[in-house]
């Protein structure tokens, strides 16, 4: 599966990497990003290596994609308690990372607020956090796509996947 693009427009390719990308952050390549749209969708690719950000919002129309998701670890050290790593948008996309949190106690390493449309997280591996993946279901039109997940064996985490929809219906997996 390869991000969201559109027939006959051209991806706009940003590149994070330790030396020679556009940018060494993430959220710094993520916040450049100012133009995004249906028919402008970009692709954040990230090189090798680790990452330390603060937390990333996403952008609708935007992908972040890692080479290996072995060899791209973004650590959310500004994630603080109650705080998200990365919030999602309606058409974006996560792939092929390893994402982890400074801290286990009320984090999520992805939230999703709701909305119209699609996100993807596809081959991505979880460290730290309390909640991997935590989605707020109460808009109707949205579509989730979860692929590809992996726990890292030391990971202390209290759920994998929680979604709701607002407070009235709770689900956990794992």
């Amino acid at each position: 599966g390869s991000p969201f693009f559109i027939t006959s427009q051209d991806v706009q390719i940003v590149t994070v990497a330790q030396k020679g990308g556009n940018f060494n952050s993430v959220k710094a390549a993520n916040d450049y990003i100012t133009d995004a749209s249906a028919s402008k969708v970009y692709v954040v690719y990230v090189g090798p290596g680790i990452y330390t950000e603060d937390p990333i919002v996403m952008k609708p129309y935007v992908s972040i994609i890692g080479f290996i998701r072995t060899s791209c670890t973004l650590q959310g050290s500004g994630v603080a308690v109650g705080d998200n790593f990365i919030t999602l948008a309606s058409y974006s996309t996560v792939r092929r990372l390893t994402l982890t949190t400074s801290t286990t106690v009320n984090s999520n390493i992805f939230y999703f607020p709701g909305g119209a449309g699609m996100y993807r997280i596809v081959d991505c591996t979880y460290g730290n956090a309390d909640k991997h993946i935590y989605l707020n279901t109460s808009s109707i039109g949205s579509l989730g796509i979860i692929q590809g997940s992996i726990i890292l064996n030391a990971a202390s985490f209290r759920k994998h996947l929680y979604a709701t929809d607002n407070g009235t219906l709770q689900t956990s997996v794992l």
